[in-house]
């Protein structure tokens, strides 16, 4: 039976065992029964030969293929690997492009089939034909491994999926950053495009042509502006006091896909129970080509029973009466809070629901109640957490902020229907160690 050919690249060794500076042809590790075919890199930069891009990581360079577990549950790597088809359908180079679609399936496009010195270029272009703009983030990283580091190490920029039909996108390699510590551009692993990193999500509406991938000198054209990803844990200055940077734990959400057009799950159908996980990780948001029009996070719930999520240690969502989400920024008075009362210059977050509350609490009164947990770098802070309680009468508009006694604050957890509860403010519980508050304090 024919298996979808995933080729790997093999280094043309040279003398004394050392790889040409590029290579020549690739060989295949998962293969037809009647050969091996092989491609050169330029080939795989047209998209000539089937199966030289995968949309899987090269798990069976340290796996076999019995070993993995999305083998045993059903998944067989060819189907993992194989997500792109070569298509005569939008063509800019050659015979054929790359067609890459349902992406909450194959988040990932790789190949390693590249030359492997790219020291004497200066960028790289490539021609994308979009059949829909969904403006999906997509990370374009080229892997280069450094020996030193224990991890993947990689150059990195990106660009939106913003317009419809071809268009041709230029990289400058003055404009990558670095993820890790890369070994250079004379060292290039392989080209990656992903669509689920830096907490960005795959749309399952978008569908690309990729063709013609071209490496040469510095162009006579300036770069395209694009925007590059802000990893979870990276600082970044807030947008209204540079003075001020932060740092926040909980993975990046992409805002601009809140209230977003496309049908929330593949058949356009409203989810009214549970999406249940499937044994094998891909196949949650994949089998129902789920895409929620807000970034998810646990559900609090007011008196009236409307439903809040908060994600983050500032940002809270809430449905409003025509179906569409509102997002309350509750930064501003953080962030002075921060600057007038605590005195900081930066601040970290530690927003990843492990050491600080990820809910909101109410009562009947209308008020509302949310907790974050920060520290400082400041060198006179010995990194002490400080814990705030914050204070809304008057349905998420104006906040009061007050500092817990001791770093730690959680709420006490409501188990049951018990609207007793909400006769009061919330209890907390402190304490001075992470995950152990057991302290009851009512506010």
């Amino acid at each position: 039976m024919y298996r979808r050919l995933v080729l790997l690249c093999a280094s043309v060794a040279g003398a004394f065992g050392q790889a040409s500076s590029a290579v020549n042809s690739c060989r295949l590790y998962s293969q037809p029964a009647n050969g091996s075919p092989q491609a050169t890199p330029q080939q795989a930069m047209d998209f000539e030969i089937d199966g030289v891009w995968r949309t899987e990581a090269d798990l069976l360079q340290s796996f076999s293929e019995k070993d993995l577990s999305s083998t045993a549950a059903g998944f067989p790597f060819s189907t993992l690997a194989g997500g792109l088809r070569l298509s005569t359908d939008h063509v800019k180079s050659g015979q054929f492009s790359g067609k890459w679609e349902n992406h909450s399936y194959y988040p990932t496009l790789a190949t390693s089939c590249v030359e492997k010195d790219w020291s004497h270029y200066s960028f790289l272009s490539l021609w994308i034909y979009s059949e829909v703009k969904t403006d999906e983030h997509v990370t374009l990283a080229i892997h280069s491994d450094s020996k030193q580091t224990r991890w993947t190490d990689f150059f990195y920029t990106s660009f939106t999926v913003d317009w419809t039909g071809w268009k041709e996108l230029r990289f400058l390699f003055d404009d990558f950053q670095s993820y890790g510590t890369p070994a250079g551009w004379q060292k290039v692993d392989g080209i990656y495009f992903y669509t689920k990193a830096f907490g960005y999500q795959p749309n399952p509406y978008t569908v690309l042509y990729i063709d013609a991938l071209h490496l040469g000198t510095r162009p006579l054209f300036p770069s395209p502006a694009r925007s590059n990803p802000a990893h979870g844990t990276a600082p970044h200055v807030s947008p209204t006091a540079a003075s001020l940077t932060i740092i926040e734990d909980s993975p990046l959400c992409d805002w601009g896909r809140i209230n977003h057009p496309f049908p929330e799950t593949s058949s356009g159908a409203v989810v009214k129970s549970p999406i249940q996980q499937q044994p094998y990780f891909k196949a949650e948001r994949a089998a129902n080509g789920y895409y929620p029009r807000f970034c998810p996070a646990l559900p609090s719930v007011d008196r009236n029973g409307n439903s809040y999520l908060k994600y983050g240690s500032y940002k809270v969502q809430t449905i409003t009466g025509d179906g569409s989400w509102s997002v309350v920024d509750l930064w501003p008075q953080v962030e002075a809070y921060i600057q007038h009362t605590l005195r900081w210059t930066n601040v970290h977050l530690m927003s990843s629901g492990y050491s600080d509350d990820p809910v909101l609490r109410f009562d009947n009164d209308g008020g509302a109640y949310a907790l974050v947990e920060a520290y400082t770098d400041l060198p006179s802070s010995a990194r002490l957490p400080v814990g705030l309680l914050m204070y809304s009468p008057d349905g998420l508009q104006t906040w009061q902020l007050y500092r817990l006694p001791v770093p730690f604050g959680r709420f006490e957890r409501i188990d049951t229907h018990n609207p007793d509860s909400m006769n009061g403010p919330p209890v907390i519980l402190l304490d001075n160690e992470i995950g152990r508050a057991s302290c009851r304090e009512r506010v």
